[in-house]
């Protein structure tokens, strides 16, 4: 089936195809109103080298001395605040348990994503994980003896000053009621038609078997389409000898039938019809 003829499906069953969009659209509509709307915020920092020693003159710029083993820190310490423990924490603690803790790829920036029912509650999610990041880190450095003045240190670079609407739960909501809304019209469309042609192959060999004992026919309303109709036209081709279809008998005007000589009404091989006269059994 072409996209044309389905087209014309959905054209010419419009009666069951117009209450099935209404009826998709109006679950749609409510089904997609009944997603809660998601809010999310985030929040960066940095982790920076250990301040100079008092005795410097001029002390050393942190951030001129950013180097790969601080972002190789940064990833341990995001591994440990990805923990499900931590996730568990976060919840009970009346937070979102979910978030993310991502570093970039060239630098020890470290940022905090956080999606919960509620934008206080994405923001104070990101402050939490924006405030347990350092804790996380001195104590892990504490624990293999580093002295406090020669521990790495970290700095918040940007703070969550509130969180914006999710639309993505909403969008995927309507792109599926959207796909199963489409796939019931067609369904819906193709065993209308279906349907109809069936019942319309039933009337017309109804019509055959009444007109081969002399009953008024009805018309048809509404004609084949054209795979039914050629399936027709191979039955009305068929001889008696080759189906159950018994061969038709004429009908006068008057509904009665009419007188039928079978030995006129069908040609032999034996005697075939030529162009420019009778057959030659009939010439004098």
């Amino acid at each position: 089936m072409d996209f044309g003829t389905l087209i014309r499906i959905l054209f010419r069953r419009w009666y069951v195809v117009l209450p099935t969009i209404v009826l998709a659209t109006a679950v749609t509509y409510t089904q997609v109103s009944n997603v809660k709307p998601e809010y999310s915020a985030n929040g960066s920092l940095v982790v920076l080298a250990p301040p100079s020693p008092p005795t410097d003159v001029v002390p050393a710029n942190p951030y001129a001395q950013i180097t790969p083993s601080l972002r190789t820190t940064a990833l341990v310490i995001s591994q440990v605040m990805d923990d499900p423990s931590v996730h568990d924490q976060i919840s009970k603690s009346g937070l979102t348990g979910n978030f993310t803790v991502t570093v970039a790829d060239d630098s020890p920036v470290t940022t905090f994503d956080a999606t919960a029912a509620s934008p206080q509650r994405a923001v104070d999610t990101v402050n939490a994980l924006i405030a347990r990041f350092p804790v996380e880190l001195q104590t892990r450095q504490t624990a293999i003896g580093v002295a406090p003045e020669g521990q790495l240190r970290t700095q918040v670079l940007v703070s969550p000053l509130g969180a914006q609407q999710e639309t993505s739960n909403r969008n995927r909501a309507l792109a599926a009621f959207i796909a199963l809304g489409i796939a019931a019209v067609l369904c819906v469309a193709l065993a209308a038609e279906s349907f109809a042609v069936r019942r319309r192959r039933r009337r017309v060999f109804g019509r055959r078997r009444r007109s081969r004992v002399g009953e008024d026919v009805e018309p048809l309303d509404e004609p084949l389409p054209p795979a039914a109709a050629m399936e027709t036209e191979y039955w009305d081709g068929l001889t008696p000898a080759d189906s159950d279809w018994p061969e038709r008998v004429p009908v006068d005007g008057d509904g009665d039938r009419g007188e039928h000589d079978e030995s006129e009404s069908r040609r032999t091989d034996a005697e075939p019809v030529r162009a420019g006269g009778p057959p030659d059994s009939v010439r004098t």
